[in-house]
């Protein structure tokens, strides 16, 4: 709905060059900012970018899993918003597969990427992932937990 609110303005407005320039109540609303820091484990230095979004996905299977199947973050289970805003700004080692290229070292590194809320819109919104996905076994659940 927001998609659709935005594009119907941009239309009617062609001096909108980018979406930080828009004001449309979609995005007067609902806009703000995501910074992502992704560190280098090797030197330490800190890669910076930010990116636009309209809401927050926040993930409960990382903490809800306890099977083996399914990859597991916490052993606990939490069931908060506050919980939930914590994974989602906690550091996270990325895979080794997931190797980052860092500017000070000039090559690829193992990197710690933590994610934070640079600008808050009026309005925040959240979107619960709500399916649990196996990267060993190719299947998915849904997970029916409360928040």
């Amino acid at each position: 709905m927001l998609d659709k609110i935005h594009d119907k303005e941009r239309k009617a407005s062609l001096a909108i060059k980018d979406d930080r320039d828009c004001q449309c109540i979609a995005h007067r609303a609902f806009y703000g900012l995501l910074r992502s820091d992704d560190t280098c484990a090797s030197c330490g230095f800190t890669s910076t970018t930010h990116d636009p979004c309209m809401d927050i996905s926040l993930d409960l299977s990382a903490c809800y899993s306890n099977r083996k199947d399914f990859a597991s973050k916490s052993s606990k289970p939490n069931e908060s918003l506050i919980g939930c805003l914590d994974l989602f700004t906690r550091p996270e080692k990325l895979g080794s597969d997931q190797k980052l290229y860092c500017e000070n070292c000039h090559e690829k590194q193992d990197a710690l990427k933590q994610m934070s809320i640079k600008k808050l819109p009026l309005v925040l919104c959240f979107h619960i992932k709500r399916f649990e996905h196996s990267p060993t076994r190719k299947i998915s659940r849904k997970i029916d937990r409360r928040v």
